[in-house]
């Protein structure tokens, strides 16, 4: 799991090793670019959320499904605000704790905020500036550090900083194990500061596993802070299966924000039978989930979750917004997920 604490880089970096470095950093840039797979894809995942405040648990979900993977460049578009998003086959769910902001409920109906494909744009926007990502190495600062072994693989251990200031970034730094005998990235932790309205220190850690030539995300977890709320939002995705296949019919007007509470809606009802197969022991926020049943089961409590209305069906908005024009997209987009992955 990934330490909540900033990752502090040696200022001793200087410029007289860039030199030295740049050979090294040009092999990384294309190992990277022939191996990464940042293109659009599909990922089965299961996701985790916990959201905090002053420490405190407030609420839980959790979602077996399909994840769009959307590349960070998409012809000669910046795809970097288009984050991945979420199709749910199975959810969980306490009830919600926080309301969707007054001009959403009153212009869009939505009533409550769980879940939201927003919450993975600060794992988008890291692997945008990443340093290793076409030319940004040139906005980061590079130190080579002790090699280490990592799930039995002899990795180098990379450094870096970000030595400039970024629209959307106040600082950014990390740390990269690479394969040492195939420049492949195993592993990376990152921790930045953000300049967009909510979050403000995000922490970042990606787990990375071979399938065919191309590395893949095998698992990744996200810490999201807003220090002045006392907010926190701890996020566990776990890949369980990969689909390698390039897709190109890539549409942005699908990954609305807003098309999760329409995609729960008809999702969350609680399925005892089939959230059984995965026992309470092996879930990382079970102490936390406990504390939230407080004096009922955990059963009961994603019972009540369940029955919670996320939109208003009587809102105006509800029958030409999301019963209409996005219930129409979301059909398509659950036909792609089909035909690309042979479901039922």
């Amino acid at each position: 799991m990934l330490k909540r604490e900033s990752i502090l880089l040696d200022d001793v970096v200087v410029y007289k090793d860039k030199e030295k470095l740049r050979p090294y950093i040009k092999k990384l840039r294309k190992a990277y670019k022939k191996y990464m797979a940042d293109y659009s894809h599909w990922l089965e995942v299961n996701l985790k959320s916990l959201t905090l405040i002053k420490k405190m648990p407030k609420e839980y979900f959790e979602a077996d499904g399909y994840l769009f993977y959307i590349a960070s460049k998409i012809g000669r578009e910046q795809a970097f605000a288009y984050r991945p998003f979420l199709i749910p086959n199975q959810t969980r769910m306490t009830k919600p704790a926080f309301k969707i902001p007054k001009e959403y409920r009153r212009d869009l109906g939505v009533l409550w905020y769980s879940w939201n494909s927003s919450d993975l744009s600060a794992f988008k926007l890291f692997k945008y500036y990443h340093p290793l990502r076409g030319g940004n190495y040139q906005k980061y600062i590079f130190k080579r550090i002790d090699e280490e072994q990592i799930n039995g693989k002899l990795c180098e251990v990379l450094e870096y900083r970000l030595g400039v200031t970024l629209r959307y970034l106040k600082f950014l730094n990390g740390r990269i194990w690479i394969d040492k005998s195939t420049k492949k990235i195993v592993k990376e932790v990152t921790s930045f500061n953000d300049k967009l309205k909510y979050w403000r220190t995000i922490f970042i850690n990606i787990d990375y596993a071979n399938k065919g030539d191309k590395i893949f995300i095998k698992n990744f977890n996200q810490d999201m802070y807003n220090n002045k709320k006392n907010y926190h939002k701890r996020t566990i995705v776990e890949v369980r299966n990969v689909d390698t296949t390039l897709r190109k019919w890539y549409n942005r007007d699908y990954f609305n924000g807003y098309d999760i509470a329409l995609l729960l809606d008809s999702t969350k009802t609680y399925n005892n039978k089939y959230w059984s197969r995965y026992p309470l022991i092996k879930n990382p926020f079970r102490t936390e989930l406990k504390e939230l049943a407080n004096d009922k089961t955990i059963e009961q409590m994603f019972i009540e979750g369940a029955k919670v209305e996320l939109l208003n069906r009587k809102h105006p908005k509800y029958k030409s917004f999301f019963k209409g024009y996005r219930q129409e997209k979301n059909k398509l987009l659950e036909e792609h997920l089909k035909n690309d992955l042979n479901l039922k």
